[in-house]
């Protein structure tokens, strides 16, 4: 199915191909993203005028996403397409997996709200600024290709800075 696009709502579009549990994750991510940004170069101007900011490889139940001005909520599916200002909300017993272009990785866990406030890619593998507001629930964040002087996550009460990538 790599390379298929298939619309949701005329804002989202498969083209990651997709693991089955989180226990493959660690082994699996290399490979899936290599396909999944693949996929996503080849097939971003054709879903909307927005460019795509990463991808879902993981959705489990009932994961939703709201783009600023918009008034619904899109649920995801394996492989979506995520877009600056995305408001990503997960339900009882969901969770998912975001891969953004500089392979940075965040997992939203059950019941949680994370707004996908900004992120500004160089082309060249990196990114030069990204922030991403944890407005409430579990997350995971491994920062990815960019130096630690991109990333910023903002919580309710805090604002935590990335330490030690390259």
């Amino acid at each position: 199915m790599a390379g298929a696009t298939i619309p949701d709502v005329n804002r989202r579009a498969t083209g990651f191909r997709a693991i089955r549990t989180l226990v493959n994750l660690p082994r699996a991510v290399s490979a899936v993203t290599g396909l999944a940004f693949a996929g996503m170069a080849a097939s971003a101007g054709k879903v909307s005028a927005q460019n795509a900011i990463g991808g879902t490889i993981v959705v489990q139940n009932d994961v939703r996403s709201q783009n600023a001005g918009k008034r619904n909520f899109l649920k995801l599916q394996k492989g979506a397409h995520v877009f600056q200002d995305d408001l990503v909300r997960t339900q009882e017993a969901s969770l998912t997996k975001i891969v953004f272009l500089d392979k940075t990785n965040m997992s939203v866990g059950p019941e949680s709200e994370a707004r996908l406030d900004k992120f500004v890619y160089n082309g060249d593998g990196t990114a030069k600024d990204v922030v991403i507001e944890a407005a409430k629930g579990t997350f995971r964040f491994f920062s990815g290709n960019s130096s630690s002087a991109a990333y910023r996550v903002l919580t309710p009460r805090a604002v935590i800075g990335v330490r030690g990538t390259a």
